[in-house]
């Protein structure tokens, strides 16, 4: 075992794994945002089919330590998807 793929919303979790296991890779989807602040951490690209340009800089933002715009990017990608996939 190289990596682990977490998907979901429990932060707990996802931050028990970043430190029983830190010697493994660990992509997030969900949570990037919230778990890149405690350690390293990989972007799964599940969102990069629809926006990758946004994808790739939540991800280098996320490296680089720009919270704040990373949230802000975050919270628009996330706008979008509620739209689309929103009752018509």
């Amino acid at each position: 075992l190289v990596a682990t793929k977490i998907t979901g919303s429990d932060v707990r979790a996802a931050l028990e794994l970043l430190a029983v296991v830190p010697e493994l890779q660990h992509f997030f989807v969900e949570l990037f945002p919230v778990i890149c602040m405690h350690g390293e951490c990989s972007l799964l690209g599940a969102a990069a089919p629809m926006y990758p340009a946004r994808t790739q800089e939540l991800f280098a933002l996320g490296q680089d330590g720009q919270y704040e715009a990373m949230f802000r990017l975050h919270r628009d990608m996330a706008a979008v998807d509620r739209k689309i996939m929103a009752p018509v």
